[in-house]
């Protein structure tokens, strides 16, 4: 997302999201997906990355015909129609703390669920407290960063026309995505599903602790992917303030 926002004509350009020095990375939780698909893990297999499409085709794949014609108003709309106030100082380093203490709550919440506790195997017959486990975390994440998003979209459009025409722009994208977001995220549960099955099938020693680890990098690695809208907000507010 950061990228998309940041490459529209006229708006604030933000950073692509990196993971590593090089060209911009595919975001961890692709990666991490990827290397399971793949039956590595991220410290034995190196994760390989296809060329990045194009801003149009990654919209694309996304959009359907209503959606992409919503957006191109919003990038079309004259700077003469976006909110007028003039720029005013905001306080980005409260905002990044803010950004930064969601990220911290929920991480600890991740790595503290009690379904962790649950470190006999033969008290896992099924993965049912897992789903739910995962299926809670990820609620949980939807809602913290979406009301983080939201409030750096309203500091956004009070802060000058082209930094009130990104807010448009996300919001609107919010929206249209919305949907495919929530199909796309929800099938994580079951990636980790087949993770933990073949973990039990293959029960290696400590195999449960291990299947607990990587249940937690997913969990952590879609946080980072739920976190990249309201950074991307906030690189581009920075850097809008005045020195």
């Amino acid at each position: 997302m950061r990228a998309i926002i940041g490459e529209a004509a006229g708006l604030p350009r933000t950073p692509p999201h990196r993971a590593g020095p090089g060209p911009a990375f595919s975001p961890p939780l692709v990666r991490l997906l990827a290397q399971w698909q793949a039956g590595g893990t991220p410290a034995a297999r190196p994760a390989t990355h296809a060329p990045p499409a194009g801003l149009a085709e990654r919209l694309g794949q996304w959009l359907d015909w209503t959606d992409a014609i919503t957006l191109s108003a919003v990038l079309h709309q004259p700077a003469s129609a976006q909110a007028a106030a003039p720029a005013s100082p905001v306080d980005t380093a409260a905002l990044g703390n803010a950004l930064a203490r969601l990220q911290a709550e929920q991480a600890r919440a991740i790595g503290t669920d009690p379904v962790f506790l649950l470190a006999d195997a033969s008290a896992t017959a099924d993965f049912s407290p897992y789903r739910r486990a995962c299926q809670a975390r990820q609620r949980a994440m939807a809602t913290a960063t979406a009301a983080l998003r939201a409030r750096l979209r309203s500091v956004l459009s009070g802060a000058s026309p082209a930094l009130a025409r990104l807010a448009l722009l996300d919001a609107t994208l919010e929206a249209a995505l919305a949907e495919r977001a929530r199909h796309l995220l929800g099938g994580v549960v079951a990636h980790v599903e087949q993770r933990f099955l073949r973990a039990r099938q293959a029960a290696a020693p400590r195999w449960l602790a291990g299947f607990h680890q990587d249940m937690q990098r997913a969990l952590l690695a879609e946080l980072d992917l739920r976190l990249q809208p309201a950074q991307g907000l906030l690189d581009a507010l920075t850097q809008e303030q005045p020195a």
